[in-house]
């Protein structure tokens, strides 16, 4: 499972430092016409992705579904961690 997500995060543009992925985004944060000239004002945004572990929901190892855990940061802030039963939840989760 982890492949799969890793995979998806690579064409997603992220790079892989140990178990963080990284990436810096340009977002759009205003606009303005002076002159008749467009200024489009933008912002870097860095967001790190930590692959925190591999675990397991269920009633016993044996009878159970595979997790992983992933934490988020947004230029340096931390957004808590997040767990997911496959590499469709995390795309749904991280939709580009």
């Amino acid at each position: 499972m982890r492949v799969a997500i890793e995979e998806y995060l690579f064409q997603n543009g992220f790079l892989r430092d140990e178990d963080v992925y990284t990436k810096v985004a340009q977002k759009k944060v205003g606009e303005m016409i002076i002159n008749g000239q467009r200024q489009i004002q933008t912002q870097n945004v860095e967001i790190a992705i930590t692959f925190v572990g591999e675990g397991w929901i269920g009633d016993d190892e044996n009878n159970s579904e595979p997790t992983t855990q992933w934490n988020l940061k947004v230029n340096g802030e931390d957004h808590g961690d997040f767990i997911v039963n496959d590499a469709d939840e995390f795309k749904q989760i991280f939709k580009s």
